[in-house]
């Protein structure tokens, strides 16, 4: 489920690693809006984050709301937040690129070329796309 909240309405776990290069992201955000929503799951009637730490830092820095997807149970969705959108390169940079390229090359050539399923490549595009 998506939905839109303020940002001060989020916990940080205490365990949550956190990132400290959110200029550039907090600048694009300001320019474009946000492409990818934070996940959050729902604990004891709160929102806690599950995935987007540098977003949800620069929607409290621009006073803006953010979208969040909620996720209902640790399945598919959290795995896919905890396992495939960490790493060198941004999370939303990763959907945005794989979306312009299954417009370009299909999704099974695709999935081989970055060593995916194509299952994976489905979902990130299906992600970007929303």
């Amino acid at each position: 489920m998506l939905i839109f909240l303020n940002p001060d309405d989020v916990i940080v776990p205490p365990n949550y690693i956190t990132v400290r290069h959110q200029k550039q992201t907090c600048e694009a955000i300001r320019i474009t809006g946000f492409i990818a929503p934070i996940v959050v799951k729902r604990e004891n009637g709160k929102y806690v984050l599950v995935d987007g730490y540098e977003r949800l830092m620069c929607a409290k820095a621009l006073k803006m709301q953010i979208p969040a997807i909620v996720a209902e149970s640790s399945g598919n969705i959290l795995s896919f937040a905890l396992n495939y959108v960490r790493g060198r390169y941004c999370g939303v940079d990763i959907l945005e690129a794989v979306r312009q390229l299954t417009e370009q090359y299909d999704m099974a050539t695709l999935a081989k070329v970055l060593g995916r399923s194509y299952e994976t490549v489905r979902r990130y595009r299906s992600v970007a796309e929303h």
